[in-house]
């Protein structure tokens, strides 16, 4: 997660870009907590079916992809505000965006991102 989180940041390149990974969301911190617990208690049941599926099978589970446009530094997915990531509504509709988002991918990597405005 550490290095994705870089690699998301280097490429988007500033501060603005709300990505799946940074700090003005709370996806990051929930999903290092929830690793943490399954770590210290041992449990890794919860990722038996990620060893043996393909990279296929993984994509299909994600969310449907939204529209993106693809911009120099990123897929771009439209603006979000501080009110929106303040609204857990909102965030389960942004939590899928970024992630279905990872559909349209191939071989370049582009880095799924909403523009934070005021």
């Amino acid at each position: 997660m550490v290095s994705a989180r870089a690699r998301h940041d280097e490429g988007l390149g500033r501060k603005d870009a709300v990505h799946l990974f940074s700090d003005e969301l709370p996806f990051y911190r929930l999903t290092q907590s929830w690793l943490l617990e399954r770590k210290l208690e041992d449990d890794l049941a919860p990722f038996e079916s990620f060893r043996t599926a393909s990279t296929g099978e993984l994509l299909d589970r994600l969310p449907e992809p939204p529209g993106v446009e693809r911009r120099a530094s990123g897929l771009y997915l439209g603006n979000v505000t501080r009110d929106d990531v303040d609204d857990d509504e909102r965030l389960e509709s942004l939590l899928s965006n970024l992630v279905g988002a990872y559909r349209t991918l191939d071989s370049e990597f582009l880095a799924p991102y909403f523009d934070l405005s005021a």
